[in-house]
Parts: C-alpha cells; sequence; structure tokens
C-alpha cells in the first residue's frame, strides 16, 4: 500500500511540474516542484531517502521534461549531499525553515546547472541566467516548500509516514510521541514523564 502511494504521489507531482506549473506561469522560469520535494525528503527521511528521489526526480525531469540529460539530476544529487550533511545543526521543524532551505537549495541547484551550462560549451552570462531564470523561482519554490512541509505533517499525523522511517524527528513530535505513550503506574507512579519504550 505504501508503495503504490508512492507511486501515486509520483505522478501527481510529475503532472504538476509538467502540465499544471506550465498552464499557470506564462514564463521562461517555473518553479520546481521535483526539486522542493526532493529537499523536503532530504530534510525529513535522510540522505538515502533523498538520493533515491534525486535520482528518479532528476531522470524524469531530464527525460521527460527537460531536453538535456544530465541537467537536473547531476544537481539535485549535489544539493542532497550537502543538505543531508548539515541539516541536523541547521533544520528546525517550523515550516519557515523549510521554505527558506528550499530557496537557499534552489539557488545552488541553479549555481550547479548553471555551471554545467558553461563547462559543456554553452553561450550564457551567469548574472542574467541567476537574475532572469533562479531569482524568480527562488520565492515560488519557498512557497512550495511551505506546502509541502505542511502536507508532510499532514501525513505524520495520519500515520502515512511511519516512525521508524524518520531520520530526523522535530523536537515537537518526539515530546508530542512521549506525551501520548506515558502508562499511569508503568514505572512507579502514576503520570510518570518517562516514555513508553
Amino acid at each position: 500500500m505504501t508503495r503504490l502511494a508512492l507511486v501515486l504521489c509520483g505522478f501527481l507531482i510529475y503532472f504538476i511540474q509538467a502540465q499544471l506549473l506550465p498552464a499557470i506561469f506564462h514564463t521562461n522560469w517555473l518553479p520546481n516542484l521535483i526539486l522542493t520535494v526532493t529537499v523536503m525528503v532530504t530534510l525529513f527521511k535522510g540522505r538515502r531517502m533523498g538520493l533515491m528521489v534525486a535520482v528518479v526526480g532528476g531522470i524524469v525531469h531530464d527525460v521527460l521534461i527537460s531536453n538535456f540529460f544530465g541537467l537536473h539530476l547531476f544537481p539535485y544529487v549535489i544539493v542532497v549531499y550537502l543538505l543531508s550533511a548539515v541539516k541536523h545543526r541547521i533544520y528546525e521543524e517550523r515550516w519557515y525553515w523549510s521554505s527558506a532551505i528550499v530557496a537557499i537549495c534552489t539557488l545552488l541547484d541553479g549555481l550547479i546547472r548553471s555551471f554545467m551550462i558553461l563547462a559543456s560549451g554553452g553561450d550564457l552570462h551567469l548574472g542574467v541566467y541567476l537574475l532572469h531564470m533562479v531569482v524568480p523561482v527562488l520565492f515560488w519554490n519557498g512557497v512550495l516548500g511551505a506546502i509541502v512541509h505542511g502536507l508532510l505533517w499532514l501525513l505524520w499525523g495520519m500515520g502515512v509516514w511511519f516512525p521508524g522511517q524518520w531520520s530526523y524527528v522535530p523536537r515537537g513530535i518526539m515530546a508530542a510521541s512521549a506525551a501520548s505513550h506515558r502508562l499511569p503506574g508503568k514505572w512507579g507512579k502514576a503520570g510518570s514523564d518517562r516514555p513508553h519504550p
């Protein structure tokens, strides 16, 4: 059931990225839901799951949406590696942290992609590319990051994501989990603060 749900989520993300966002934004740039989901999964589930999403999302983005293989795959993988190395020191469970981190990762993704284009011999002015193709996306990816953050918390509350699979459990969830597992008299006195094992 979980695998089916993940496959359906993948198709939904692809549909939104390939069909819905281009219909809403009639510009040269588009918000990047695939990158946003990759960053959020890395924040909540860790490097291993983040890399899986980065590879699948990058291949889908490059093969089905983009026209240059590797232009999304490689930056996504680099972003996941860098983010997973620092996330435990910088991340809090607030939506605005998620939004800010997604925006920073969007900038990093754009820088990596522009260097790849330059390295392949493409005619690209770095400042103009960043100003017209990356900076406008920062805000919208940040908004998507806040939305995905809320959806992941909603899924957590519904029990779709199993606690044992989370590599990073926010303090609020830990406290709520400990409070909900108190058993009167289990540890010698009623209402003990010690959580159930």
